[in-house]
């Protein structure tokens, strides 16, 4: 293995765990203010916006005209709990949009999709020809399928 193919291995680690801790440390900013009360004392769900905000940057910017059209289109007030929790769902779908689509298309980064060694830019791949009846035969000329043949074939030996 050269250093550039470590180099390159090392890289995609690296995104795949930067990747997996912002989704990790979105979907629990995300589903905070459903178990920890938002009380007058401690506002959860504003932090948890503020966080929100912050992991979804670039992107975050516009969400302000987003959450206006989003409020007047489903009839929350922004300051209710129920608004505020629309805006913390629409930064999240901003900040997912953001990391797992925009960015690795602009950027133009690998698939994340596994091959199977079939041809990316080359020839067409094919599939194998099926193997002929003569090899294998599903059942023989007493009619018996493979499963019969060895149960009877080990009840042979036994006696």
């Amino acid at each position: 293995m050269t250093s550039s193919t470590k180099e390159v291995d090392m890289f995609e680690k690296l995104r795949a765990n930067w990747r997996s801790g912002w989704l990790f440390i979105s979907i629990s900013t995300l589903l905070a203010p459903v178990f920890v009360p938002s009380l007058p004392s401690s506002n959860v769900i504003g932090y948890a916006t503020a966080m929100m905000v912050l992991l979804s940057f670039p992107s975050s910017l516009f969400a302000a005209p987003l959450m206006i059209f989003m409020g007047i289109a489903l009839g929350f007030p922004p300051r209710t709990l129920e608004g505020m929790y629309v805006n913390l769902v629409l930064l999240f779908c901003l900040g997912v949009a953001q990391w797992y689509w925009i960015v690795p298309r602009v950027f133009g980064s690998a698939s994340n999709l596994q091959t199977i060694g079939f041809a990316v830019n080359g020839s067409r791949a094919s599939f194998p020809n099926p193997i002929p009846d003569e090899i294998v035969r599903p059942f023989d000329a007493d009619g018996r399928s493979p499963v019969e043949r060895i149960i009877e074939h080990q009840h042979e030996r036994k006696v």
